[in-house]
Parts: C-alpha cells; sequence; structure tokens
C-alpha cells in the first residue's frame, strides 16, 4: 500500500495547527490560569479574613461573660496585702495599676461545682498589658510578699481599657473605693477599644 503524502497549505499540515495558533492558544490558556489563579486567591484571603474577624469576635464575647461571671460572683472581703500590714479593699479599681494600665481586682466566691481549690474564695482582676487584656488569678485571697497571680491572656489587639464604677447615689466615678468606707461599686462599666477602632461599652450591675 503507498503512503499518502502529507499536503501543506499555507503553513497547516493535514489535520495539525500552525504554530500561530498554538502560540495563541497557550497565551489564552495562560491569561485563563492566572484569572482562576487571581479568583482563587481573593477567595482564600476572603476566607482568612472572615475567619480572623470571627476568632476576634468570638474572643470579645468571651472576655465580656468571664468579666459578668466573676463580677456577679464578686463578694465584700477585703483581703489582707503583700506587706502582711496592709488590708486592700474587697473590690480595686484604679486608673494606673502594677504595670501602668487600668486594672481591676476584686474577691469573688468560688465556683460551688467544684471539688479542688477553684470552689473557695478567689482573688481575681483584669489589667491591660502589651495590648492584651490579661485575666489574674492569685491562689490565695491573703497572699504572701512572695505570691504572684496566674496569667492568662484574653483577648489580642486592644488600644484602651477603661473601667467606670456606680457607687449608691447614681454617681459613675473612675477610680473605686471612690470614698472611704465604701464596699462594692453598684455596677462596673467596662470600655474596651480594639487596634481596628471598634469602641465596646458594656455595664455590668451587681
Amino acid at each position: 500500500m503507498s503512503r499518502r503524502p502529507v499536503r501543506w497549505e499555507s503553513g497547516r499540515a493535514d489535520g495539525g495547527f500552525t504554530l500561530v495558533e498554538l502560540l495563541v492558544a497557550v497565551a489564552i490558556f495562560a491569561l485563563l490560569s492566572a484569572m482562576a489563579y487571581r479568583g482563587l486567591d481573593a477567595v482564600l484571603a476572603t476566607r482568612d479574613h472572615v475567619l480572623a474577624d470571627d476568632r476576634k469576635w468570638r474572643d470579645v464575647a468571651i472576655f465580656f461573660a468571664r468579666f459578668g461571671q466573676d463580677l456577679g460572683a464578686a463578694v465584700d472581703r477585703p483581703v489582707i496585702a503583700p506587706d502582711g500590714r496592709t488590708v486592700e479593699p474587697a473590690l480595686y479599681g484604679g486608673p494606673d495599676g502594677t504595670h501602668g494600665a487600668p486594672e481591676i481586682v476584686f474577691t469573688r466566691m468560688g465556683f460551688p461545682d467544684r471539688q479542688d481549690p477553684m470552689a473557695a474564695p478567689q482573688r481575681v482582676g483584669y489589667r491591660l498589658r502589651g495590648g492584651r487584656i490579661e485575666w489574674l488569678l492569685w491562689p490565695a485571697l491573703d497572699a504572701a510578699p512572695s505570691t504572684r497571680p496566674q496569667v492568662t491572656r484574653m483577648l489580642a489587639q486592644v488600644t484602651s481599657l477603661a473601667f467606670a464604677y456606680l457607687d449608691r447615689e447614681g454617681d459613675w466615678h473612675g477610680a473605686w473605693p471612690a470614698r472611704s468606707g465604701e464596699d462594692l461599686p453598684r455596677a462596673v462599666k467596662v470600655t474596651v477599644v480594639l487596634a481596628g477602632g471598634a469602641r465596646l461599652v458594656r455595664v455590668f450591675a451587681r
């Protein structure tokens, strides 16, 4: 059987493509691939942003829930300071804490459903340090000079934390006790400013 010779017309072999057509096809494929990559990258970036945003607001909710739970269990139980002589009020709130940041420290009841040291009354506190709100837990109410609290980081990317205290006459104060002889405030207002500029205000009544 004789083989039929291949015929070329206008640079095209029978059943094939010209070099120009191949180059155009490759260019179109590359363009579509680039568009698909950009679309996928945008979807992934959006997903990461949504997850980070969800995580941020979840942490905000956990912080306020923990604070409300602690304050709701606050009791009028002063404690002996680490120096062994000074008596600290049951609830202390000042604009300048130990580390130069607003903080609140108070005594709360223990957890009745626990069978460990957490069942006893506790000394807890909150402060802003290094852009994070920290939860403080002392191992005992009347602390020894060397006693240091356990520190748990609760909420990150915080630029401002402020507390205000409502007295029996209905007046708000930036520090507590506002006057000598006062025990616990009627309510505490917490103002948190996040790094993105969001300002959150919550009032917790006792």
